[in-house]
C-alpha cells in the first residue's frame, strides 16, 4: 500500500520539483542581474553626496530585504521537494548584495562623519 502511494505521488513531486527549479533558476538570473547593475549606482560616487546617496542605500536595502525574503520561500521549497542544491547560486548572490550594500553604507556613514569633524574643525 506504501509503495503503492509513493509510486502515485512521485510523478507529482516530480512535476512540482521540475516548477520550483524553474522558478529558482528566474530568481537567480534577476538576483545575477540585479547584483551586475548595483555598482553602477549613483551611491558608489563620491561625486553624488551622502544626502543624496543615503535615499537609494535605503532603497537598495528594501530591495535586498525583498530578495532576502523571496530566496527564504525558495530555500524552503526546494527543501521540501529535496532539491536543495538549486539555491545555491541565488543564495550566493543574495549574500554578495548584502555584503555589498553593508560596505557602501559604512563607506558613507564614515564619509559623513569625517564630513562633519570638519566642518565643526574649520568652523
Amino acid at each position: 500500500m506504501l509503495v503503492q502511494v509513493k509510486n502515485e505521488v512521485q510523478p507529482i513531486q516530480e512535476a512540482e520539483a521540475a516548477r520550483i527549479k524553474s522558478e529558482v533558476a528566474v530568481f537567480a538570473r534577476r538576483v545575477a542581474d540585479y547584483q551586475k547593475g548595483f555598482r553602477t549606482r549613483s551611491f558608489y560616487k563620491y561625486s553624488t553626496g551622502a544626502e543624496k546617496a543615503y535615499p537609494e542605500i535605503d532603497q537598495a536595502a528594501k530591495d535586498y530585504e525583498d530578495m532576502a525574503a523571496e530566496l527564504h520561500k525558495h530555500t524552503q521549497l526546494s527543501n521540501m521537494f529535496d532539491c536543495p542544491e538549486t539555491v545555491a547560486t541565488a543564495s550566493e548572490g543574495v549574500a554578495a548584495i548584502k555584503a555589498d550594500l553593508v560596505m557602501v553604507k559604512d563607506v558613507w556613514d564614515a564619509s559623513s562623519l569625517v564630513e562633519q569633524q570638519f566642518q565643526v574643525c574649520y568652523m
